[in-house]
């Protein structure tokens, strides 16, 4: 694991709240080292929308008290700006990059941190960012 701060991307705090051993591994090695994960509020509107749609209201009284412990980085002027610039960039290589991803992205290089997630594919046109790959077994 790097010695850097990570922003946990939405697919690395679903597994968490599935309690999957390898994200609760790389989590507990992560919280030792920084004390608390971060994620982007686009990750908590992922989960949201899912548990929502599935009316799962248990899991999301799950995810609420998971979210109390933790740090989650609002959308900014300035991350805008930046996946705005991301989007533009991949747009004019004709590569189709998700509004979420971008934004998640976005964060990560405003705040200074790699991503931490299993879909390394949805983040590799982002040359300037740095991706950890927490579910690799």
């Amino acid at each position: 694991m790097s010695r850097s701060r990570v922003l946990i991307d939405t697919d690395v705090l679903s597994a968490i709240q599935r309690s999957d051993p390898q994200a609760m591994s790389r989590l507990a090695e992560y919280i030792s080292l920084f004390g608390r994960a971060t994620w982007s509020v686009i990750t908590s509107y992922e989960v949201l929308r899912g548990l929502r749609w599935k009316r799962a209201t248990g899991q999301e009284l799950a995810f609420r008290r998971i979210c109390d412990g933790h740090e989650v980085l609002p959308l900014t002027a300035e991350i805008a700006d930046v996946a705005a610039q991301l989007h533009a960039d991949c747009k004019s290589r004709g590569i189709a990059a998700g509004d979420a991803d971008t934004l998640i992205a976005a964060t990560a290089l405003v705040y200074g941190m790699s991503v931490a997630t299993g879909n390394v594919r949805h983040f590799r046109e982002f040359s300037s960012l740095h991706l950890e790959n927490w579910l690799v077994h």
